[in-house]
This record gives structure tokens, C-alpha cells and sequence, in this order.
């Protein structure tokens, strides 16, 4: 994708020159065309030649002209993109799952970041183990999600339109989950769960250097729902840096999680 933008760019910026050189050299074939005009098959010949250069060359230059600020948006829209560090986009986040399982095989090996409810799908999946081995090799796991007990839970469940606790028992199965991993590494702090008490924040899914994030749409399974993959490139980083630095600002707030994990215990 990045070559074709370049390739873009290099022939926007250079389209201009293009467009002068057809026409000069089509004006300098027509008056080549004069001086040798005593030559009837050599005045034809570049007598074609100019009228196509100098057709060409106005017609590019029209083009240039009416459809720049087509292609300057399409400029701008790809830069954008690329500065985000935006890769890819899934319709739902099931569809993401596969791709997150892949990364958690292949690529994981510092952090593991995760903001959601009570992670059913990735408990339930073969990846669960391969967390917990990479856990044993000193993975850092941190889990943020909402108290089981709160008001905004159970609204939660109204609006995915699911069995009221059902989602609370997630989360219940999440945090005996978090205790077995933590058993894998007892004298360390690899592992941590925090809760928080208030409307759902979004769905953060960090592997490393790449990010997965979506919202919580009303009356949407969170599982049908969009998300967005974005990758730390190092220079292109900006929408991973914005939904990193955020989980950090919620994990450290004691007011959000440290008293309610406390009340929890």
C-alpha cells in the first residue's frame, strides 16, 4: 500500500514537469516541422508527433488541474493513516481474533495489556495456554475491567441484550483465571487484575507493539463489534501511543481500581 502512495506522490509532483515537456517538445517538433517543410513524408511525420506531444501535454495539464484536489485528499488521507500507525480494520471482533491468537503465538513475548469484560473467547481458546507458558517464561499480564458488582455492569448486560449475570460471571471466571496465572509465577509481579466502576471503558487488547481497540455499542454483542489493529513502527505510532498512554493513566488512577479490587478481595 505505502509503495503505491509513493509511487503517487512521485508522479503528482513530477506531473507538472511532465506536462510542460510534452508540450515543449511538441512545439519544438512543429517548428522542426516548418524548417523541413520541403520534406513531405519527415513533415508529416513530425507534424503527427507535435499535434499528439502538444494534445497530450494540455490534456495531462487539464487533468492536473481538475482532479489535484481528488488525489490531495487521497494524500492526505493516507498520511493520516500511516502516522496513526492505523493497519487494519475488522467488522467484527470476532473476525480480530484470529489475527490476536496468530500474534500471541508468534509475536508476544514483554506485555500483554488488556481492557474488556471477561475475556470468554480468549479463555476458552488454545492461545489461554500458550499465555500461560509464556507467563511462565516471564510474560507481564495486566487486566483492567469492570466490578462484577457494579450498577453499570448490570446496565451493560441490558444493553448487549444478554441474561442478566451473565457478564458478571465472565468477569468472576476472568479473576480465577488471573489467580492461576499468578500461581505460575508466585514470587513475581507478572500478573495483575484491576477493576474499575463506571461505564465501560473500551476494548484494549495490547500485544507487544501491536494494539487492537473498539467500543461498546449498544445493543451489540461485544463480539460483533468493529475494531482497529494499530502497530508501533516506531516513527508511525501515534494511535498506539494515544490508547498505551491512556491504559497507563487508567492503571495507575487508585481511585478507579485499587479500592475496589480491595472490597473484591
Amino acid at each position: 500500500m505505502w509503495r503505491d502512495v509513493f509511487i503517487l506522490k512521485f508522479l503528482a509532483r513530477h506531473r507538472m514537469l511532465l506536462c510542460m515537456v510534452y508540450i515543449i517538445s511538441g512545439i519544438a517538433s512543429a517548428l522542426i516541422c516548418y524548417i523541413y517543410r520541403e520534406n513531405i513524408f519527415l513533415q508529416s511525420f513530425l507534424a503527427g508527433i507535435a499535434g499528439s506531444l502538444i494534445v497530450s501535454g494540455f490534456v495531462s495539464l487539464a487533468n492536473l488541474i481538475f482532479l489535484y484536489e481528488e488525489e490531495r485528499e487521497e494524500f492526505i488521507l493516507a498520511e493520516l493513516v500511516k502516522s496513526w500507525g492505523l493497519k487494519r480494520i475488522y467488522r467484527t471482533r470476532q473476525e480480530m481474533n484470529s489475527v490476536c491468537d496468530n500474534y500471541i503465538e508468534s509475536k508476544l513475548r514483554k506485555e500483554l495489556d488488556i481492557i474488556a469484560f471477561g475475556l470468554r473467547s480468549l479463555r476458552h481458546s488454545p492461545v489461554a495456554k500458550i499465555i500461560e507458558e509464556k507467563v511462565r517464561k516471564g510474560l507481564k499480564v495486566r487486566i483492567l475491567t469492570i466490578h462484577p458488582d457494579s450498577q453499570y455492569l448490570k446496565r451493560r448486560e441490558i444493553e448487549e441484550e444478554v441474561s442478566e449475570g451473565s457478564i458478571k460471571r465472565t468477569i468472576e471466571d476472568l479473576r480465577q483465571w488471573v489467580e492461576k496465572l499468578k500461581e505460575l509465577r508466585p514470587n513475581e509481579d507478572c500478573v495483575a487484575l484491576k477493576l474499575y466502576d463506571g461505564l465501560p471503558l473500551y476494548f484494549h487488547f495490547r500485544v507487544d507493539n501491536h494494539l487492537f481497540v473498539g467500543p461498546y455499542l449498544y445493543g451489540k454483542d461485544s463480539q460483533q463489534t468493529i475494531s482497529f489493529e494499530f502497530e508501533n513502527t516506531g516513527s508511525s505510532n501515534d494511535g498506539y501511543a494515544y490508547f498505551s498512554e491512556y491504559f497507563e493513566k487508567m492503571w495507575k488512577r487508585p481511585d478507579l481500581t485499587e479500592k475496589l479490587e480491595k472490597d473484591c478481595g
